[in-house]
């Protein structure tokens, strides 16, 4: 019995994820103040240099960050006080802001 030839063959396979991590970050609007916004975008508070948006209630209004390729925003704003004093904040929708964003992790949210 001859036995008939056949050339190598390699099979691969891809792993392709069918699910993914969407991050969502939540926020409060949690101080009141003069909001500045980062004009130059230096995270520094520059006097005369970062245009002043509105005056900010700590309304305690949330509001969320979401989506498949959501990252952590950098701060881009600041709340300045009667004293001068510039708290770093995020600014959302020109409307509120907040000194503190959670992250959660929500698997197979679109």
């Amino acid at each position: 019995m001859k036995k008939a030839w056949s050339a190598p063959m390699l099979q691969t396979e891809v792993f392709e994820a069918n699910e993914y991590i969407a991050a969502c970050y939540t926020g409060v609007c949690d101080i009141s103040g003069e909001v500045f916004l980062d004009s130059n975008g230096n995270g520094v508070y520059d006097r005369g240099i970062d245009s002043r948006k509105y005056y900010n209630e700590a309304c305690g209004q949330q509001y969320s960050i979401t989506g498949q390729d959501s990252v952590m925003p950098a701060k881009n704003a600041f709340v300045v006080d009667w004293f001068g004093n510039a708290t770093p904040v995020w600014n959302f929708d020109d409307y509120h802001v907040t000194t503190t964003l959670t992250q959660n992790e929500r698997p197979n949210h679109s």
